[in-house]
């Protein structure tokens, strides 16, 4: 447990061994409090960013799921009629928001009003098809994939996603996936 620089002082100035481990234990103690708050804080934020993302798009089926597997929370929203891939949201790490879909994996952190106005325009353009994923593949394996959206008429990057290493001389093949 690494001892914040003017606890260590003060621990230093009342005669304490700063290496011990109960000094590190005694300074650690609030801050494992504030990074549970902080926990918390992000989970519901994420929740309520769902939430506002289902009442948005009415005409898909999205379930929250708060008790998935080494993520915080998490929605997903299954292949149906109006959306082509099936598509999972979540809150991982305590301050990370990810898109996952069969093509792409995006993050973005750490957890703040700009990163939750990002990720649900990224989600909703998803969804409605103003964004798009463009895969390159070698031999029929994603080597990279972006996340692009439909601005002035031109796609711009929005993410990128490297599954594998890319060498430039090669030649891959590009695949679009775009809901709607």
């Amino acid at each position: 447990m690494k001892i914040i620089p003017n606890e260590e002082k003060k621990a230093e100035n009342k005669g304490y061994d700063v290496h011990a481990p109960n000094v590190a234990r005694h300074i650690a103690k609030p801050l494992s409090i504030i990074k549970k708050l902080n926990r918390e804080k992000n989970i519901k934020s994420a929740k309520n960013l769902f939430i506002e993302i289902m009442n948005e798009n009415p005409t898909f089926n999205m379930e929250i799921n708060d008790n998935q597997y080494m993520v915080d929370i998490g929605m997903d929203i299954k292949k149906q009629d109006k959306l082509i891939f099936d598509i999972n949201l979540n809150l991982q790490n305590d301050d990370e928001l990810h898109i996952s879909t069969g093509q792409i994996w995006c993050s973005w952190f750490p957890l703040s009003d700009e990163i939750i106005k990002i990720f649900k325009e990224a989600v909703n353009g998803i969804l409605l098809g103003n964004y798009r994923i463009r895969e390159f593949k070698r031999f029929g394996e994603t080597k990279k994939s972006y996340l692009e959206k439909l601005a002035n008429g031109k796609w711009e990057i929005v993410y990128k996603y490297h599954h594998k290493i890319t060498f430039p001389f090669l030649k891959y093949q590009e695949v679009i996936t775009r809901n709607g």
